[in-house]
């Protein structure tokens, strides 16, 4: 008798979460969730498996939640009047987040992120966190995750299972004795945890070096532990590269900002600037950068004006988490023609085989790439 009951609580619970899901598919068929920043690729969505699967699982339930790392703000919209509050580390994040909510609901109720550095006072009883590519990220945001939980507390955390890595439970089981893993979904997978551990770690400064230079950064940026290829490819070239005017310079997606320090050493620069979707890489630069220097937390060069800079440098970002898009790069590119001073230099380095070379010859009067090997180009292009 009692196999028949829990039978039968299973499939009512399964009919419920079916009921659930089909009314937010019907959802997202009138309202289309926004990605941004923008993609030329018209296959990307605004959500997939796990945002679903994350949702499935939380049903109707009211209550207070919190939501972490929310690429595209579809969590967030689902959660619209109920206690919630909302954690990124991108301005692309906070920006989509708040444009896909007003594109559903309006400004009623409306739901600003904060960052991960910002102090946030509220308490969850569930969270619930798409799990970044980035296991460094992926525990920043454990460790935020855990700060802002209620003892008796749970967390949802969800992700595609081709990406599923033990690292993913190893991380977990630092924060929360109880770990366990959900059914999959569309090959989506949950990671609930429970059970908030007393003595955890906190977030700490990874260090870094090239020749005499030192730098810190926060856990979580890009090339976290080290210095990549592509970048150090760039500075050995760098100053061959230096333009005859560097009056205002801006380091481009600058992580750490080290490509910005190193051409600041040599050679004199009036205006140095670091720009960078990610707070934590801005907050790096900030570390290492000179105090004279100009931060921009963002994702575009939408702010500065025209003809403004006359050297751009830029190791471009051509991932979006598990997804290969050069999307965003071939904008910046856009963008930064734009706030060059005429005879002005923009400075790439990239991966050889992502085709850079017909967007930037349309765009730039000469495109130089002599300094290129095998397995990265660098593009120095004069406007």
């Amino acid at each position: 008798m009692r196999n028949i009951r829990n039978k039968q609580k299973k499939t009512y619970i399964g009919s419920l979460l079916n009921y659930n899901l089909n009314l937010f598919n019907m959802h997202l068929n009138y309202r289309k969730f926004d990605r941004i920043p923008t993609s030329q690729n018209n296959t990307l969505k605004g959500y997939n498996a796990a945002d679903e699967l994350l949702l499935q699982q939380i049903g109707a339930e009211e209550g207070s939640f919190g939501v972490f790392n929310d690429q595209f703000g579809c969590l967030t919209a689902h959660l619209a009047h109920q206690d919630v509050f909302v954690r990124c580390d991108l301005k692309s994040q906070a920006i989509a987040i708040e444009q896909n909510y007003r594109k559903i609901h309006g400004t009623e109720n409306l739901v600003s992120p904060t960052f991960l550095l910002e102090e946030q006072s509220c308490f969850a009883k569930t969270a619930l966190l798409k799990i970044p590519k980035s296991i460094a990220l992926f525990e920043r945001y454990l460790f935020d995750i855990h700060e802002h939980l209620a003892n008796d507390g749970v967390v949802y955390a969800g992700f595609m299972t081709k990406y599923f890595t033990k690292n993913l439970i190893n991380s977990c089981e630092k924060y929360f004795h109880e770990v366990e893993q959900s059914r999959a979904y569309k090959k989506a997978r949950l990671i609930i945890m429970r059970g908030k551990k007393t003595d955890v770690p906190a977030p700490t400064l990874n260090q870094v070096s090239l020749d005499d230079m030192v730098l810190h950064q926060h856990g979580g940026i890009f090339a976290t532990q080290k210095i990549d290829k592509a970048t150090r490819y760039l500075l050995s070239h760098l100053k061959a590269l230096t333009p005859q005017n560097t009056d205002a310079v801006l380091d481009l997606a600058c992580g750490n900002g080290i490509i910005g320090i190193y051409a600041n050493k040599n050679t004199d620069i009036s205006q140095l600037h670091f720009l960078d979707d990610s707070e934590l890489a801005i907050k790096s630069a900030q570390k290492n950068a000179p105090n004279t220097a100009h931060f921009h937390h963002h994702y575009h060069l939408h702010g500065f004006e025209e003809n403004q800079f006359d050297w751009i440098m830029t190791n471009p970002p051509f991932h979006f988490e598990h997804t290969i898009d050069t999307s965003i790069a071939k904008a910046l590119f856009i963008q930064a023609h734009h706030c060059l001073k005429p005879g002005g230099f923009l400075t790439i380095v990239s991966n050889a085989n992502l085709g850079y070379e017909h967007l930037l010859n349309e765009q730039f009067k000469e495109v130089d790439t002599s300094k290129s090997s095998g397995a990265f180009n660098i593009f120095h292009c004069r406007k």
